[in-house]
């Protein structure tokens, strides 16, 4: 099965694998635990919520 949700608590109460599309590209970012802990600064701010970051920031 392949849900797809912006809703991080519902993805690790579903998923054994997560994923994330950043510019077009798929990051996999492996179980709940590892997607928590990303070295991936972008997956770092989704994950959080956070509204700075490099998903926000002005290019």
């Amino acid at each position: 099965m392949i849900a797809i949700t912006n809703d991080m608590n519902r993805a690790y109460q579903m998923a054994h694998r997560i994923g994330m599309v950043v510019d077009r590209k798929l990051i996999l970012t492996g179980s709940p635990e590892e997607t928590r802990h990303h070295a991936d600064p972008r997956v770092r701010q989704f994950v959080a919520g956070s509204l700075d970051g490099p998903l926000t920031a002005l290019s």
